[in-house]
C-alpha cells in the first residue's frame, strides 16, 4: 500500500467564499474518529475521484489539525493500493463503510418514510442518503405525483418536463433541486442524471440546479425541469453536501454572431481524464438559418455540445455511457439565446465505439434520449454561458473553450509554492501546535501519568530503553513520569529538543491532571530557556477521553513554545471536546507567533507519529542510565567515571538513538 500525505482542508476562506471555522474543523475530525470507535469501524473514509462515490481510488484517514499563525490545517494520510491484495483491503474499507453511513443515517426516518409513502409503487424500498434520508423504487415518486410526471395532467410536457414555476408553485425549494411537498409530506428531486456518474450515490449537480432557478425568475422565459420519479426523501432530514471544488467563471463578452462555423473538438489532458472522465468535447455551431414563426422571419443559430467519456455510467442500466449533451439557439437580432436545453445521450457499447470516433455534426442519433431540463424565451449570453459551464460541472474542456477569467481572486495554495516558481521557499514555523486524534487502546494509558519511551538504546551488550528529558530542570521534571531504574533519559547538548510523550493517567480528574502536569513543563522549560539550553523545542502531552486518544503537541522556539504552553495551562479543559477550547488556543499561538516569511512547511512525521517535532541533525548526547547498567556503560564508554550521568558521550559509541521521526 502506498501512503501520500497532505491537507484535506483548512480554516481560511476558500474560494467558494466560505470559512470553515478552526472549531468546526477539529470538530469533524474527533467526530469521526469517535464515531468509528463507537461503531467498532475503521477510521477513514473512501478516497473518490472529484467527488465521485461511484469512482473510489483509495482510502483516506484524517489525524489531526495544525496550528500556525497563518491557518490550520486539517492533516491526513491516503492509502493507495498498488496491488490486487491492496485493491481487495481498500473495496472491504470502502463497501463496509457504505453500508453503514447508509444504515446509520437513514434508519432514524425509515418507518416514516414507509408510512407517509404508504402503498405507492412496488417492491422494497431501498433506503440511502442523498441530499436527505430517501427512500428509492422504481417510481415510488411518479406513483405519488402523477402530477409531476404524467403528460396527460397538463404539467408536464412530452419529454417528462415538469412546468417549473407550477412546481414551485406547489412545493418549497429547499436546496437547489430538492423540493417539499406538503400532501404527503415527502422530497422530490430532480432527476438522479444531476448527479455524477448519474447514481443515486452521488450528490445533485448544485451549481446547474441554482443557475436554472436563478434565470427561472426570469418573467420572459418558460422552465422546465426532469423529476426524480424513483426517489423521495424525508424533509426533516435535509442536509446541504459541500463538496469543495473550484470553477472559474466564463468570459462573457464574445461576439456569438462572429463563431465560424463547423465543429470544435476538445481534448482532455492526461489529468483532466483522470479527475472527469471526459475523453473529449464536441462543439458544433451550424450555420445561420431563417426561421419563419408567428412573429415573423428571423435568423437564427443552432448550438450542440457534447462530451464524450471513457467508462461506463455505473448509474445507467447495463453497460451504458451516459454522456452529457447540450442544445442551444441563438436569435442574432435580438443577440439573446432563445432556446436551452441539457440532456443525457446514453450509449450502448457497440453504440459507442461508432459515436467516438466520428464528429458531432456527423454522429447522428444513435443513442436513449433523456432531456433534463429546457428553456424557451430570451436568454442573455452572460446567463446562458453560466448554465451550459455548471451544467457540465467537472468538464474543464466547457470553460476552456468559453474563455475563463483569471485565477486572481483566490489564494495560491502554500502546497505547490517552492524556489522553482520563483516565491519563497516553505519553511517550519517558529511556532505551531498540532491535535492528533486516535483510539486508545486498553494499555495505552496507565493509573498514573508517565513518560512515552521513545528508542531502545544498545549499552554494550546490553539495552536499555530511552525517552528524551532535555536539560537541567527539564529533565528533573520529565523524570518524575518515568522510573529511573529502568528507564534511560537522555538529553542533546545543542539546545534542540524534542522531549518525550507525556500521557496523563486516571488517577486524578483529567483538568487537574493536565494543569499540573503542564505548568510544572512550563516552568521548566522557561528557566531553560532562560538558561540559554533551550534554542528550539518539542513537546506533546497525551490524555484519554472516553476512548479516545487525544495528543497536544507544540513547537518552534523555545521562548515561544514556553510562553504558549504556560498559556496553554489555563485555555486547554481535556474532559472538553477539543472544538470548546481549539479557537482560544489558536488565538494564543497567533498573539506569540511572528509573521510568517514564507509558506508553511509541514513534515509527514506529523502524520505518521501524531506528534510535532523540531528538525536536528543529531549531535552530541548526555544519557543518564540506571545504576544496574552503569558497569555496562564503563565497559561500552571507557574513563567515565562511576556517575551515572555519562556527560558528553558520541551517539555513536552507544548505538545510535533512534527517536521516533
Amino acid at each position: 500500500m502506498r501512503l501520500d500525505y497532505g491537507v484535506l482542508n483548512t480554516d481560511g476562506v476558500n474560494r467558494d467564499k466560505m470559512l470553515l471555522p478552526l472549531s468546526a474543523l477539529t470538530e469533524s475530525v474527533e467526530h469521526h474518529i469517535r464515531n468509528c470507535l463507537d461503531a467498532g469501524a475503521p477510521i477513514g473514509l473512501p478516497l473518490n475521484i472529484s467527488h465521485d462515490q461511484c469512482r473510489s481510488v483509495g482510502w483516506s484517514r484524517s489525524t489531526g489539525v495544525l496550528l500556525t499563525r497563518d491557518r490550520s490545517r486539517q492533516l491526513g494520510v491516503f492509502f493507495m493500493p498498488q496491488d490486487e491484495e491492496d485493491r481487495e483491503q481498500v473495496s472491504r474499507l470502502i463497501n463496509g463503510y457504505m453500508r453503514r453511513r447508509h444504515s446509520a443515517e437513514t434508519a432514524p426516518y425509515a418507518e416514516d418514510l414507509r408510512t407517509r409513502i404508504g402503498d405507492a409503487g412496488e417492491g422494497r424500498l431501498l433506503f440511502l442518503v442523498a441530499e436527505a434520508a430517501a427512500a428509492s423504487r422504481p417510481r415510488v415518486a411518479a406513483d405519488l405525483y402523477p402530477q409531476f410526471f404524467d403528460p396527460a395532467g397538463g404539467l408536464v410536457d412530452k419529454d417528462g418536463l415538469v412546468d417549473y414555476r407550477a412546481l414551485l408553485s406547489q412545493t418549497e425549494q429547499v436546496l437547489p433541486g430538492v423540493f417539499h411537498e406538503r400532501t404527503h409530506r415527502l422530497l422530490l428531486f430532480a432527476h438522479r442524471f444531476f448527479r455524477r456518474s448519474l447514481s443515486h450515490l452521488n450528490s445533485l449537480n448544485g451549481y446547474a440546479l441554482r443557475s436554472f432557478h436563478q434565470v427561472s425568475e426570469s418573467v420572459e422565459l418558460n422552465p422546465r425541469l426532469r423529476l426524480d420519479p424513483d426517489l423521495v426523501g424525508h424533509p426533516d432530514s435535509v442536509r446541504e453536501p459541500i463538496e469543495l471544488e473550484w470553477w472559474r467563471g466564463p468570459k462573457f463578452q464574445d461576439d456569438i454572431s462572429a463563431i465560424p462555423s463547423g465543429v470544435a473538438e476538445f481534448k482532455s489532458s492526461q489529468s483532466g481524464r483522470f479527475y472527469s472522465d471526459v475523453d473529449k468535447t464536441q462543439i458544433w455551431w451550424k450555420a445561420p438559418e431563417t426561421r419563419v414563426d408567428a412573429t415573423g422571419a428571423r435568423e437564427v443559430r443552432t448550438f450542440e455540445v457534447e462530451e464524450l467519456i471513457e467508462e461506463q455510467s455505473p448509474g445507467l442500466r447495463g453497460e451504458q455511457f451516459g454522456c452529457r449533451y447540450a442544445h442551444a439557439e441563438y436569435d442574432v437580432a435580438s443577440q439573446t439565446v432563445s432556446h436551452f436545453d441539457g440532456a443525457i445521450r446514453a450509449y450502448d457499447e457497440i453504440a459507442y465505439l461508432a459515436r467516438i470516433d466520428v464528429a458531432i455534426d456527423r454522429a447522428g442519433k444513435q443513442a436513449e434520449y433523456t432531456k433534463l431540463f429546457r428553456l424557451d424565451g430570451p436568454l442573455v449570453p452572460a446567463d446562458w454561458k453560466r448554465l451550459l459551464s455548471d451544467f457540465y460541472r467537472g468538464n474543464r474542456l466547457i470553460p476552456e473553450y468559453l474563455g475563463e477569467l483569471e485565477d486572481s481572486d483566490g489564494e495560491v495554495d502554500d502546497a505547490h509554492l517552492s524556489d522553482d516558481d520563483g516565491r519563497p521557499a516553505r519553511a517550519i514555523p517558529a511556532l505551531s501546535a498540532l491535535i492528533n486524534f486516535d483510539f486508545a487502546k486498553s494499555d495505552d494509558v496507565a493509573l498514573e501519568p508517565r513518560l512515552e519511551i521513545d528508542w531502545v538504546q544498545a549499552v554494550g551488550k546490553h539495552e536499555t530503553p530511552c525517552v528524551e528529558v532535555g536539560p537541567g530542570a527539564l529533565a528533573k521534571a520529565l523524570q518524575t513520569f518515568t522510573d529511573p531504574t529502568v528507564t534511560s533519559a537522555a538529553t542533546y547538548l545543542d539546545g534542540e529538543h524534542n522531549l518525550s510523550t507525556i500521557t496523563l493517567g486516571h488517577d486524578q480528574p483529567l483538568s487537574r491532571a493536565w494543569r499540573e502536569t503542564a505548568a510544572a513543563v512550563a516552568d521548566a522549560l522557561a528557566q531553560e530557556v532562560a538558561a540559554g539550553r533551550v534554542a528550539t523545542v518539542s513537546l506533546a502531552i497525551r490524555w484519554m477521553r472516553e476512548g479516545l486518544l487525544t495528543t497536544l503537541s507544540f513547537a518552534g522556539e523555545g521562548p515561544r513554545v514556553a510562553t504558549l504552553l504556560r498559556d496553554a495551562v489555563d485555555l486547554v479543559t481535556p474532559e472538553e471536546p477539543a472544538e470548546a477550547w481549539i479557537e482560544a488556543l489558536r488565538k494564543a499561538l497567533v498573539a506569540h507567533a511572528p509573521a510568517l516569511l514564507a509558506p508553511v512547511e509541514w513534515h509527514r512525521a506529523a502524520v505518521n507519529h501524531g506528534r510535532l517535532r523540531v528538525a536536528r541533525a543529531g549531535g552530541e548526547v548526555a544519557l543518564a542510565l540506571p545504576e544496574h547498567l552503569i558497569a555496562a556503560a564503563q565497559a561500552a564508554v571507557p574513563d567515565q567515571g562511576s556517575s551515572s550521568e555519562l556527560g558528553n558521550v558520541d551517539p555513536a559509541r552507544l548505538g545510535s538513538p533512534q527517536p521516533e521521526g
